[in-house]
């Protein structure tokens, strides 16, 4: 078995979770309406909204990695515990650490899959 297997992902987690390093975070979703009857595709239902919550941080990007156009100025780097998360983050979901929105521009796991790094960008 190797050390990439999960094990490595849990002992990350612990040794933050440990530290009182990460806090709460929500990831929100966005899910399309239902084209199932009575709907159709052309009149789905309402979109409704999923919530998960998960531990993580933010972090900022350094000087040098700051683009401007693919990473912009305001953008941050959310760090979320991957075994904290039910779902995986995708673009355009929405992170809210500290009371600030953000959307989701890019996700990158580790690994180890012990963390998912999220660039986000206020929205």
């Amino acid at each position: 078995m190797s050390i990439l297997d999960g094990e490595l992902a849990e002992l990350i987690y612990d040794a933050l979770e440990g530290a009182d390093v990460p806090y709460g975070l929500t990831l929100i979703r966005s899910v399309p309406g239902s084209t199932a009857p009575p709907y159709s595709a052309h009149n789905p239902g309402s979109a409704t909204t999923q919530t998960f919550g998960c531990r993580g941080f933010i972090d900022d990007y350094r000087a040098d990695q700051r683009d401007g156009t693919i990473i912009q100025v305001n953008d941050r780097k959310v760090i979320v515990l991957a075994p904290s998360l039910s779902v995986t983050p995708a673009p355009q979901d929405k992170i809210t650490a500290r009371g600030t929105q953000y959307v989701v521009v890019s996700v990158r796991a580790d690994p180890a899959m012990a963390t998912w790094t999220i660039q986000a960008r206020s929205s």
